[in-house]
């Protein structure tokens, strides 16, 4: 695993890749946005580990590619859960996604106001079945009748030449 000094270095090489094939766009906001974003990762894998780090990043990122997801703030609703009892990192979350607009990945809008007034189910709703018609009943097929035997003719003798 990357320390965080590696890791920026590398977003910040890849960057400087980008910024070479458009040199018409200012690539200096993006930079420091990514070097908080790293910064943000790895302060809340210090203080709360790896793993509620991969789930706090599943949480989020399942909502925002869920095409059934309303929007984001539930999955930003979701990832903040995590963080609760760390005021800190509660103000650093909401600092990062409160201005998030339409045309990044997450999605914020007037109600609710913000992220921690975002409706969290507890338990994922099951996905609604429609109501299978009834089938109609089949007629009953009548019985066939059986058919009489029929008797066996006698073969007639041969005549004799």
């Amino acid at each position: 695993m990357a320390t965080r000094e590696e890791r920026i270095a590398d977003r910040l090489k890849h960057l400087e890749e980008i910024q070479r094939t458009h040199p018409e766009v200012d690539f200096k906001d993006m930079a420091a946005a990514m070097q908080r974003n790293i910064d943000f990762e790895f302060d809340v894998k210090e203080a709360l580990g790896e793993e509620t780090w991969a789930q706090m990043n599943d949480a989020f990122h399942h909502k925002i590619t869920d095409k059934d997801a309303p929007d984001a703030r539930i999955g930003l609703a979701e990832a903040r859960r995590f963080l609760k009892g760390h005021p800190d990192l509660e103000q650093r979350f909401d600092d990062i996604y409160k201005d998030a607009g339409s045309e990044t990945i997450t999605v914020r809008t007037e109600k609710p106001s913000s992220i921690q007034e975002a409706e969290v189910p507890d338990e994922p709703e099951e996905p609604e079945v429609p109501e299978v018609p009834e089938v109609p009943e089949v007629p009953e097929v009548p019985e066939v009748p059986e058919v009489p035997e029929v008797p066996e003719v006698p073969e007639e003798p041969e005549e004799a030449a």
